[in-house]
């Protein structure tokens, strides 16, 4: 299934002006296996809770540590996540599918690690080269669908179109 031309065009540009965001744990792994995580720091401000940084085992990210709504003793570090972008009314930053289906019924803006290369790419923070040495390694590490893979080749289409 193609991804519907006013949709990807309202998401490049909600992508474009994009300052801060919540991320979760799998995203800063895939971002850091695939050499992206401190380009995307220096592109926006990311926040995260420490739940984040205990499932992570890396303390030196290059986050914002912030805590999360108060929430009943229990729940899982997704759902705090959310809570905190919500309560914040910052973008998510997630591969996980049940957050983003969550963030698009409570039309909370959310993104992937893939979405954050385009963006790299759109703010001229990396080149064509390096984009698709970076595309590869994260290819590699995060797995993604078809679906994913088409959504943003859709948005590098439309970039490459409007610039």
């Amino acid at each position: 299934m193609k991804p519907d031309e006013r949709e990807i065009e309202h998401v490049f540009h909600r992508l474009s002006r994009l300052q801060t965001a919540v991320i979760d744990s799998s995203s800063i792994i895939y971002l850091d296996k695939s050499g992206l995580l401190r380009p995307v720091a220096g592109a926006l401000r990311l926040l995260t809770i420490p739940q984040v940084i205990d499932e992570t085992g890396m303390p030196d990210l290059p986050v914002t540590i912030v805590d999360p709504p108060a929430l009943p003793a229990g729940t899982v570090t997704d759902w705090l996540l959310f809570a905190t972008a919500a309560a914040r009314r910052k973008a998510m930053i997630s591969e996980d599918r049940a957050i983003l289906l969550k963030c698009e019924a409570e039309r909370i803006e959310y993104y992937n690690a893939y979405n954050l290369l385009v963006l790299l790419r759109l703010r001229r923070v990396i080149e064509e080269e390096e984009f698709r040495l970076r595309e590869r390694m994260l290819l590699e590490a995060a797995h993604y669908g078809k679906f994913v893979t088409d959504y943003v080749a859709a948005l590098l289409q439309y970039m490459h179109k409007i610039l």
